[in-house]
This record gives structure tokens, sequence and C-alpha cells, in this order.
């Protein structure tokens, strides 16, 4: 079900997604899909349902709505941590995966000017709760 398109090369795109598993439950069942094409990207945000998306090999790849065609009857999709930030996240606010601390993620804080310990406060008060 893998897009391999040479387009797509940098997507990154996993087995696992949700549309692949969703298929792959179905046909357990007895539903079996005829999957047109899986258009799903790692780094996605929610913007490249509509709009181009950038690769980190250089290039673009179509919106992800491209894919539509008139004959499309079921839509799978799935939304990730990518468009809230999940990763500036955990390298803005926990010390162990930081660099710093000897953690995965390469440097300091996001923001170097605000210590790691604000966002508790940040992430439980104010505009950071929304």
């Amino acid at each position: 079900m893998n897009n391999q398109d040479s387009e797509r090369v940098w997507c990154f795109q996993a087995t696992d997604n949700h549309p692949a598993v969703a298929t792959r439950r179905l046909a357990g069942k007895g539903i079996t899909l005829n999957v047109q094409s899986d258009v799903s990207c790692g780094g996605a945000l929610v913007k490249h349902f509509r709009n181009e998306q950038p690769m980190l090999g250089g290039g673009t790849v179509p919106a992800q709505r491209d894919a539509l065609k008139d004959d499309t009857r079921l839509v799978v999709g799935g939304m990730g941590g990518n468009t809230l930030g999940f990763a500036s996240i955990l390298k803005q606010c926990s010390a162990k995966p930081r660099g710093d601390a000897g953690g995965a993620l390469p440097g300091g804080p996001v923001d170097p000017d605000s210590a790691a310990g604000e966002c508790a406060e940040f992430f439980t008060s104010g505009g950071g709760k929304a």
C-alpha cells in the first residue's frame, strides 16, 4: 500500500499508518477495500492536506487532497503530533531528551532564554493550556 512514486521517495511513509492498519483490520473482517492511493507523508502538517509539502531531500509533493477523485467513496485519515509540534515541545520542555542532558535530541531548549522547567506552567495555564 505504500506509494513509492519518485516524488514521494522522501515522505518516509509509515507502513503501519492509520489507513494501512484500518485496511488490514477491515480485510480481517472480510471487508475488502480497493485502495487507490495512500498519500500520507511523514512530517506532514494539517495544512498539507490543501498545500504541497516540502521534502527533506528537496522538492515538494502535491497536496494530499489531490489524490481525491470523482469516484472516491471513502477517505481514511490521521492526524499526529507534527502540527502541534511535539518535537519542539519535547526539546523545550524536557531536560531528559535534550542533548545538554545527554539525551536523544540535540542542543538546548528551543528558546534558550527560557528554562525547560517553565513548560509545566505554560502548558497548564493561559494560552498553552488550550
